[in-house]
């Protein structure tokens, strides 16, 4: 029993030092915001990066941080951040007005995609995020199985059920398949952004392959396959090529 009670004594010492340790997140948030009030980018960045670590992923905190790479004129690493925040905040309106910023700073310019899927994608995570695509598809299924049981035990409410049984089945259906569509492209073809300033695209998978053309910082492409320290990107006009891993940043 005296030995339980000193093991049960030293594991509480020991999660104390770690508590100790471990930063306070509201320490951090206020250093994160007092640093970029003094105009220490740097600083803020690196705390807010921090946060990130300590598994405050919060489309605020996310933005915040992409303000910080913004002021030190990294626009890579800016757009990377305020993508990720658009993930969890998609209709935030200062967050759309800072990406179009920085899109429209870059040296690459936008092209629009030309691939179906890719423009579903898109479509859907502007309006949407995933957390909220999937309360949407959960209430469209009870709401669809609800009209369906009532038409099928309510003979007197057929004539209005078949109505909405329909409405909510065909909106169902359309969102489920764009969601699955957005499911696939973002597994298949991740999203990312350049965060080099100037990254040669190859032909192939090591740096004596030929040179076709180059990206800039904060240009847009989606990732379809990882080689050692190389990946193969495509651009949304669907041009392909090879760059060093550490160049590109999955959203």
């Amino acid at each position: 029993m005296g030995e339980a009670v000193k093991l049960l004594f030293m594991l509480l010492i020991v999660f104390g030092i770690f508590q100790g340790i471990s930063p306070n997140v509201d320490d951090l948030s206020q250093a994160a915001e007092t640093a970029y009030i003094e105009g220490d980018f740097q600083e803020a960045a690196k705390l807010y990066q921090q946060m990130i670590d300590e598994g405050v992923q919060t489309g605020e905190v996310y933005f915040n941080l992409g303000n910080a790479y913004y002021q030190l004129h990294d626009l890579g690493s800016s757009l990377v951040n305020y993508l990720r925040a658009a993930q969890l905040m998609p209709r935030d309106e200062d967050l759309r007005l800072n990406i179009a910023r920085v899109r429209a700073q870059r040296v690459d310019a936008s092209i629009a995609s030309v691939a179906f899927s890719d423009q579903i994608t898109e479509w859907e995570s502007s309006w949407l995020s995933k957390a909220e695509v999937d309360s949407f598809l959960l209430v469209l299924w009870w709401l669809s199985c609800g009209c369906l049981s009532a038409y099928a035990l309510l003979p007197h409410w057929r004539k209005w059920v078949r109505w909405a049984a329909i409405i909510c089945c065909a909106i169902l259906i359309f969102v489920g398949f764009a969601n699955g569509i957005r499911v696939i492209v973002e597994s298949l073809s991740p999203s990312a952004v350049i965060v080099g300033e100037n990254v040669p695209v190859l032909t192939g998978s090591d740096s004596k392959y030929m040179q076709i053309f180059e990206l800039h910082a904060a240009g847009e492409v989606h990732i379809l396959e990882r080689r050692n320290d190389w990946v193969r990107v495509q651009l949304p006009d669907l041009q392909e090529g090879w760059v060093q891993a550490d160049s590109v940043e999955i959203i």
